[in-house]
């Protein structure tokens, strides 16, 4: 809400809005939250800590838009891999009749790319001609996944990836995850709070803390094991097939945290290993070895997100991070 919060205090959202940004991030839960701040019924005033005014999450338009039973905030999703036409005419045929009770009527398609060029160029009649307190919310990975016709009648909002230690906290506080479990999902979910529970509840948790434990002692032993101890740990690594990356996302977030470490404690995304992390942080001429360990494995990463064959990616790379690598070799 940090660019749309002032926009509604002055009155001046978009009529159309386009959220952009990865799967399970918030973008119609933002979408919601932005709902209530426009029609609250009590609003909190801006004050210490609250820049603008808020929804106070309590009266009855928030309880019923939180809760997703308010007629005046439409919510709609493909049905099947594509938005029908039907469906964009039939939200027109609404749009097109006065609000219920709202200040501000709201409707959000989730997943706007899988609407078709038809349904697209439905839609753009309701974006040319938008109706009096209607604003009109359209979701998707990227601006690129929609007609241009579309986009540019827009205001685009894209969203980042959240820091794992939101994340991490969202889980704990929101969610009751454990914190031990919390911080290893965090560092998998790529940004994606859903993608983090989605993970918290698969009942896997304990496989990924024990292989990110297991990472976090091997490491600094690489250089100092045999080859055939090196063939094995690539075995190893590729028991988790698909997510196989996975792992190295563990083992790169392993080798940053021991970075910042002592610089930006604060930033640590293991926080439940802080103190382990502080006491391996690498002395000052390691650093550059550190350095090229991640970029080798990220390029592991995009290897195999390329479907390189797993087992041979993982091999070259575990023998490279044993050889320490190119520090010196000039490799980026």
């Amino acid at each position: 809400m940090r660019i749309l919060g002032p926009l509604a205090a002055r009155g001046a959202v978009p009529h159309a809005l386009l959220f952009t940004g990865i799967d399970g991030i918030g973008k119609a839960t933002t979408a919601r939250a932005l709902a209530m701040v426009l029609n609250c019924q009590a609003p909190l005033a801006a004050g210490e800590g609250r820049p603008w005014p808020d929804a106070c999450g309590q009266c009855r338009s928030c309880r019923r838009i939180a809760a997703g039973l308010h007629p005046d905030v439409i919510q709609i999703q493909p049905e099947g891999t594509f938005f029908k036409i039907s469906q964009i005419r039939g939200l027109l045929d609404v749009l097109a009749l006065k609000p219920y009770e709202a200040r501000y009527r709201m409707a959000i398609l989730c997943d706007a790319q899988a609407m078709t060029a038809a349904a697209a160029n439905a839609l753009l009649k309701i974006l040319e001609e938008p109706p009096a307190r209607t604003i009109l919310v359209l979701t998707a990975g990227g601006a690129s996944d929609l007609l241009p016709t579309i986009v540019s009648r827009c205001q685009p909002v894209r969203f980042a990836p959240l820091d794992p230690s939101r994340i991490a906290e969202r889980l704990t506080g929101a969610h009751a995850v454990d914190a031990r479990d919390a911080v290893v999902v965090a560092a998998l979910a790529g940004g994606s709070l859903a993608g983090a529970l989605a993970l918290a509840r698969q009942g896997a948790v304990d496989h990924w803390r024990r292989r990110r434990d297991w990472l976090a002692r091997l490491l600094p032993e690489l250089e100092h094991q045999a080859p055939s101890v090196l063939l094995a740990v690539a075995e190893e690594l590729a028991r988790d097939g698909k997510r196989a990356g996975d792992s190295l996302e563990l083992a790169k977030t392993w080798l940053r945290d021991r970075f910042v470490a002592t610089l930006r404690p604060e930033w640590v995304v293991f926080g439940d290993r802080r103190e382990d992390l502080r006491r391996l942080a690498p002395a000052e001429r390691d650093s550059a070895r550190w350095i090229w360990q991640i970029r080798r494995i990220q390029q592991a990463q995009r290897d195999l997100a390329a479907n390189a064959a797993v087992r041979l990616t993982l091999e070259s790379l575990v023998f490279d991070l044993a050889r320490g690598g190119g520090a010196s070799s000039g490799c980026n």
